[in-house]
């Protein structure tokens, strides 16, 4: 599960395959009925999910699956907009690269991208940027980053996106 950065949301992936979209309340007041999803997509994959991870904007959730699929969501629509396959396995980790110029104070709107890593200790790298989306060519890694010997549990970016760690 996964809470947005801007605290709006929470998304939860269940183990009978499901997505469940939460609004979270804004009122710090008690609630007292369960609050219900605003969306539901019932199979979300084919395998469980084993990792998600919101980006900085609080508008894409990527998921990574037990059978190697990685999925982007639309959070507010609840729909796909990528989806990469071709992972060696369970997929481990993953993180937005939204590099962040705080010296103009906005991000750049034409690089973000998705590093992904998996058991077969390979992390790769994708673009998310709408004209890669268009052409298709997000389909495949811009890099696929090898030389770990053991399965890669965890990824980050700098801000300013110079540095995956």
């Amino acid at each position: 599960m996964c809470i947005s950065p801007a605290s709006t949301h929470l998304l939860l992936f269940t183990s009978a395959l499901a997505l469940r979209i939460y609004e979270l309340p804004k009122d710090i007041t008690p609630l007292y009925k369960p609050v219900q999803p605003i969306r539901v997509v019932a199979r979300a994959h084919d395998a469980p999910v084993h990792v998600c991870r919101t980006d900085p904007t609080s508008t894409y959730l990527a998921s990574g699956s037990a059978d190697g699929v990685v999925k982007v969501w639309d959070i507010v629509r609840g729909y796909v907009t990528h989806v990469f396959k071709g992972h060696g396995g369970v997929v481990s980790a993953l993180v937005f690269s939204y590099p962040f110029d705080p010296s103009a104070v906005r991000r750049d709107q034409t690089a973000m991208r998705l590093v992904t890593a998996s058991v077969d200790t390979k992390i790769r790298v994708f673009d998310l940027s709408a004209a890669a989306a268009r052409s298709g060519a997000a389909a495949k890694p811009e890099a696929v980053l090898e030389g770990h010997v053991s399965v890669p549990r965890g990824l980050d970016v700098s801000r300013d996106g110079k540095w995956l760690v």
